[in-house]
């Protein structure tokens, strides 16, 4: 190649590149801009990211305020609906306690009984016609046999035959029969009437002597124990006919004995006529036995059969004891948990969940303290706390596994839970 051929090569690579090299930064150019234009873009899209994340959490927390702001209304509404149930449980419990007080003041007093001597057997009789017009059988006056507890009385059991019956959770009822006539009567002493049912059944047995039961209501076993007493409670306190009870019988007595306030015989005669009443189904049923004999290792079986079947627990009675007019330890009660009505002496703050309401309350028992937070709902909790004054001294009913006492002798309870407040008027008991 000469040099006028180099020359012109040289100028046409010269023209190609200052056409290319504008086109090149041109591209390039373009393409940073782009790169700015999509790193804005990018930039805005997370600004709104942000502002959207922040509106969200704006009104999930708006909405959060006001869920609490209506669940502290429910609150206090439903403080306010305790409050005023219990004001008007305590109302009626204190016409009823008025009520039952003037009733025991217009009553006469019961003629002093005279005893007779002991018989051997229940005197059947048929019912004659002459015998519904009978003189009417002298004044009875109430009194029956009350239960230990197991847990402070097993060497009561050791060695001994014992007969194992279900514990029922009702009303007690002594069933008086003599002369043709029926009455039931409260543990308290007072008459129940209305029981035309039981009464019916009582009379067709033509039977004279002593009953006594539980009163409970038909159905059973299908509510717990608790709400079974409530309704049978309901049923029994109203005024009129009374349906839907059956009285539960588990002892029977001669008239004599009851009347003298003393027995020889022993639990196993007594069951053994118990067995052969004829049933009066469905208003009168007798208590089955679960177990007799002298295994003591069935006394923890059948518990835990009655636990599993949500009942209260089992009474133990000792085959070659009499019946006792007053709380024996021939008589032994073993609950799953046992329960006692003790007054309130003290509130206490709660903490944590429960601040700003009450924490527990401190119960006096026998001459000690007791606190007990365990159960109390939140409503009752925010309702006592805003009316400490109208529950200070009122009584509640705490469940509990057993009954201890420190090296000074001091008594105190285990496990102790709350289970219910009390009527206006209720008296401590540790049975």
């Amino acid at each position: 190649m000469n040099l006028f051929e180099l020359f012109v090569t040289a100028c046409v690579v010269f023209i190609i590149l200052c056409a290319v090299i504008p086109v090149v930064q041109l591209s390039v150019k373009s393409s940073r801009e782009a790169a700015k234009e999509r790193e804005k873009q990018a930039q805005a899209a997370a600004r709104e990211a942000a502002n959207k994340r922040k509106a969200d959490e704006a009104a999930v927390a708006r909405q959060a305020r006001e869920e609490e702001r209506q669940r502290k209304q429910t609150a206090k509404l439903e403080q306010a609906r305790q409050l005023a149930e219990y004001n008007e449980r305590a109302l009626q419990a204190e016409k009823e306690l008025r009520a039952m007080r003037q009733a025991d003041k217009a009553k006469p007093k019961a003629a002093k009984l005279e005893p007779e001597p002991p018989v051997a057997q229940l005197r059947k009789q048929a019912a004659k016609p002459q015998q519904q017009t009978a003189t009417a059988p002298e004044t009875f006056a109430v009194s029956c046999m009350l239960a230990k507890k197991y847990a402070d009385n097993k060497q009561e059991i050791s060695g001994k035959a014992f007969t194992i019956t279900e514990k029922l959770d009702g009303v007690r009822c002594i069933a008086h029969m003599e002369a043709g006539r029926v009455e039931l009567y409260a543990r308290s002493g007072k008459r129940i009437e209305g029981l035309t049912e039981i009464e019916n059944a009582l009379a067709a047995l033509h039977l004279e002597g002593v009953l006594d039961g539980e009163l409970l209501i038909k159905g059973r076993g299908v509510l717990p124990s608790k709400e079974e007493y409530k309704q049978t409670c309901a049923i029994v306190r109203t005024s009129g006919k009374k349906t839907g009870i059956v009285y539960h019988v588990f002892d029977v007595l001669p008239l004599a004995d009851y009347r003298a306030r003393r027995s020889t015989i022993p639990y196993s005669k007594r069951r053994a006529a118990l067995e052969r009443i004829k049933a009066a189904a469905p208003y009168v049923e007798i208590v089955p036995v679960l177990y007799s004999g002298t295994d003591t290792a069935q006394i923890e079986k059948q518990l835990q059969q009655q636990r599993e079947a949500h009942h209260e627990g089992i009474m133990i009675n000792l085959n070659d004891a009499p019946y006792s007019f007053a709380r024996s330890a021939c008589l032994l009660k073993y609950k799953i948990m046992s329960d006692c009505d003790l007054r309130i002496v003290a509130l206490n703050p709660g903490t944590g969940s429960h601040a700003d309401m009450l924490g527990s309350l401190s119960l006096e028992y026998k001459g000690g303290i007791v606190r007990v937070g365990a159960g109390i709902p939140n409503a009752t909790r925010r309702a006592i706390w805003a009316n400490p004054a109208a529950y200070i001294g009122r009584v509640v009913t705490v469940q509990y596994f057993e009954e201890t006492q420190d090296k000074r002798g001091q008594k105190s309870l285990r496990f102790p839970v709350f289970k219910e407040l009390r009527e206006i008027g209720k008296a401590v008991s540790y049975a």
